[in-house]
């Protein structure tokens, strides 16, 4: 299920891709994977596609399908989940040296098909890569998002995360 999961995200993630720069519509394909600042053992892996709508040069809105990937250290051991997400994003692009741009992106995201009673994610991730106009773009991501569980007694978290992807 996760292999057709991730081949059907690239597929759509391709299909709808037009333009990276300017007005028109745009995609991103990332993984990322971060571990909880306490020493509790959390660790959040995800991996996401985004279509959105570039309004110019610089603004951009768009929404992210993700599978994500939970482990975390409890009293009884350690436990794992796995979840499909779906979310809304706001990107504001900049220029920075040469041929290379930056991206500040703010996301919320919550499960929609989950193992465990689920979550709601929200964070800001800095992108950092080609400013190309066409094709692809690879880049590089640092982030900061807060995890909070819908149930249970898990406690909520702040990730840090590290994350490459590519702009379509």
């Amino acid at each position: 299920m996760r292999k057709v999961s991730i081949i059907i995200a690239l597929l759509l993630s391709v299909a709808a891709s037009a333009q990276n720069s300017g007005k028109g519509f745009t995609s991103a394909s990332e993984y990322s994977v971060g571990g909880s600042m306490s020493s509790d053992g959390f660790i959040l892996s995800t991996y996401s596609v985004s279509l959105g709508y570039r309004f110019n040069d610089v603004l951009s809105v768009y929404v992210p399908f993700g599978l994500a990937s939970t482990v975390e250290s409890t009293d009884l051991g350690r436990s794992g989940s796995f979840n499909g997400t779906v979310g809304a994003g706001l990107g504001a692009r900049f220029g920075l040296m040469g041929n290379y741009a930056g991206e500040l992106c703010l996301q919320a995201s919550t499960t929609v098909v989950s193992d465990d009673p689920g979550f709601f994610c929200g964070g800001a991730r800095l992108r950092f890569g080609s400013g190309k106009s066409r094709g692809y773009s690879p880049y590089l991501s640092i982030g900061l998002d807060y995890w909070q569980r819908w149930k249970g007694d898990s406690c909520n978290r702040l990730v840090p995360s590290i994350g490459w992807g590519f702009k379509f």
